[in-house]
């Protein structure tokens, strides 16, 4: 949860790193650009900002977790505000 995507160099088409909980992230010492993709319990997508690196996002009320992906990921898989995801993911 701490260290996140910092130090990463990129990440692979359809890879990403779930954050939870949480409303806010920020994007110090990245080294590429992201989508940041605030969820509630229910995967229901709130908000969808990209950020760069070196940058704090708002708070976004009500996000129970965040879906961090290479920036450009949500415009290319056709995902927007009010979708619900469903996330299969390797432990």
């Amino acid at each position: 949860r701490f260290k996140g995507l910092m130090g990463k160099k990129n990440l692979d088409e359809g890879e990403g790193l779930i954050i939870s909980p949480c409303n806010q992230v920020h994007s110090f010492n990245m080294n590429f650009p992201i989508d940041v993709i605030f969820l509630t319990k229910q995967m229901e997508i709130l908000k969808i900002t990209t950020m760069d690196p070196g940058k704090v996002g708002a708070v976004q009320k009500h996000s129970a977790c965040v879906l961090e992906v290479e920036a450009g990921s949500a415009e290319h898989f056709g995902v927007a505000n009010g979708d619900t995801l469903k996330i299969d993911f390797e432990v």
